[in-house]
């Protein structure tokens, strides 16, 4: 009789940590981020891409293309490279 009573308190238990988690007591909230302290445009804006191989003679890549927003150059990097210089001025 006692082992009985001990499988129904843990049942009960389970049971009432089951609905705590599926109603979602335990979750927590996401939140907005804040407003930024110094609200200044990008300096830098980055393109990325990649494609996949289509079979033997078609290799996968991978790269970025880099605008520096206040001088106006052109970078690309591809791959894990280092950035080259592809333009100077772009307006």
């Amino acid at each position: 009789m006692r082992s009985s009573h001990w499988s129904v308190v843990l049942v009960l238990v389970g049971l009432a940590v089951g609905i705590a988690v599926g109603s979602g007591v335990f979750e927590r909230r996401a939140e907005a981020q804040g407003v930024p302290i110094s609200p200044q445009p990008a300096r830098f804006q980055i393109s990325a891409y990649g494609y996949g191989s289509a079979g033997a003679g078609n290799p996968a890549g991978r790269g970025c293309y880099i605008v520096d927003t206040v001088t106006g150059e052109l970078w690309y990097a591809a791959a894990d490279g280092q950035p080259k210089k592809i333009s100077e001025k772009l307006r």
